[in-house]
């Protein structure tokens, strides 16, 4: 159950009410341009709030079905989106949210999938967008770094494609001009497709499609989007004669800013470097031990937003590796205090969400799900904690917001979430029954 509002609450309400009567944009306008920001509410107290510093949570509550909730840096909940069966997507700059709708088992398998458009600022619905991509088959989707363009990657239920392949679909959707770009069926020489992703490179003319097989077949496609177009221009499968490609371990993984290479970790162990234009494995770094179980749990593994920094990190050792990505080397560790409680060999991975570090990449913010141990504030140019927020408290998820003033924090059971300022203290605590929880990102 929600606490009582305070009066600071129910004035920012008032003047986000406000805020959707006055700057309600046409479907047609979503993004007049790409760079511009959503509109700037003052709150009554006089902290200036954007749609870039609220966060969203993916939740599921006793109100209605499976939905996003928006809680600004005062700890006001300033809307809901209904998330049910549904792909959610968080622009570049923080201030769109996107839900793609994927269907079930109610829905025709023509259907095709349903694009949203909704701000981040009050969760107001801003544009509608009928995709060729089919929602029953949808597997994923990611928007280009100046978040202009929506790439799915749908795959048609056994779609044969002539010389015993199987055929998988991307689609480009413009979001500026609202309307579909490009689509190409692509050919994938495995068997039966099981899943995959799709990335974009940093230029956002070339996507990536990963798909798998039940045979742990790896395959890698590249695609160029250029003048409205998608050509498929060189592909890999692990296995293959001079490919090295793991099965199964190409996720999380980023595209460095060289756009020349993709990085993942293999097997929990073993960070690995793909020449993207070769599709071959170039590099590999053992990464130090950080299991110690018989059955360790995987490691949690965190990408800085620049793309330079990979750190990962284990609960069963409490230790925290940074990578640096160009030089390729183990360039520190952080050693967190012991847990307070239970064997820590049996704990879940030390749960470093993707967005835990600051906008600037001099704080990481660690967490150890299980724990009553709160949120380990490490600074990371010198690899060394200096505090210690929420004692007691065991947490699902964490946020730091990209002004670096607000830091959102899950309780583990979903019953609080904590709002605090950039040294620790609550500015607000709301009391609610979320059964999960995380928070939406912004893509990378």
């Amino acid at each position: 159950m929600t606490e009582q509002p305070s009066r600071r609450d129910v004035l920012m309400d008032a003047a986000l009410g406000a805020v959707r009567a006055a700057v309600a944009i046409p479907a047609g306008g979503l993004l007049s341009s790409v760079a511009a920001r959503t509109a700037n509410v003052r709150e009554a107290v006089g902290t200036v709030v954007d749609g870039a510093q609220v966060a969203w949570i993916w939740a599921l509550t006793k109100q209605g079905p499976q939905s996003l909730i928006g809680i600004a840096p005062s700890g006001a909940v300033v809307g809901r989106i209904d998330a049910t069966n549904k792909i959610v997507l968080r622009a570049p700059d923080g201030t769109a949210i996107y839900t793609i709708a994927t269907g079930d088992s109610s829905t025709p398998p023509t259907a095709t999938a349903l694009v949203r458009a909704y701000s981040a600022l009050t969760g107001t619905l801003r544009m509608m967008i009928e995709s060729g991509a089919g929602a029953n088959t949808l597997v994923d989707a990611a928007l280009s770094l100046d978040g202009r363009y929506l790439a799915l990657l749908d795959l048609p239920e056994i779609t044969y494609a002539g010389n015993g392949t199987y055929g998988a679909a991307v689609e480009v959707i413009d979001l500026l001009a609202g309307q579909p770009a490009a689509s190409r069926r692509l050919v994938v020489p495995s068997g039966t497709t099981l899943g995959g992703g799709i990335e974009f490179g940093p230029s956002g003319s070339d996507i990536y499609a990963f798909t798998y097989d039940h045979d742990d077949n790896t395959t890698i496609t590249a695609v160029r989007f250029d003048q409205r177009r998608l050509t498929q221009t060189r592909q890999a499968t692990g296995g293959q004669r001079g490919h090295v490609i793991p099965p199964w371990s190409l996720f999380p993984a980023r595209i460095l800013p060289d756009g020349k290479t993709l990085v993942f970790l293999a097997d929990g162990t073993t960070v690995q470097w793909l020449d993207l234009a070769r599709l071959t494995v170039s590099g590999r770094l053992a990464a130090r031990p950080v299991t110690n179980g018989a059955k360790p749990p995987r490691p949690a593994i965190l990408f800085s937003n620049d793309g330079r920094m990979l750190y990962i990190a284990n609960a069963a050792t409490g230790l925290i590796q940074a990578i640096d990505l160009r030089r390729r080397v183990l360039a520190g560790a952080i050693t967190l205090p012991t847990p307070s409680s239970g064997d820590s060999a049996d704990l879940q991975a030390l749960a470093l969400v993707q967005a835990a570090l600051s906008a600037d990449g001099t704080r990481l913010y660690a967490f150890n799900s299980g724990e009553g141990d709160g949120v380990w504030v490490v600074r990371t140019p010198e690899s060394r904690v200096v505090g210690n927020w929420l004692p007691g408290v065991s947490v699902r998820a964490v946020w730091p917001s990209p002004d670096g003033q607000t830091i959102y924090a899950i309780a583990l059971d979903g019953s609080y979430t904590f709002v605090l300022d950039d040294h620790g203290r609550e500015k607000a605590v709301l009391r609610h029954r979320i059964s999960g929880g995380d928070f939406v990102l912004p893509a990378a």
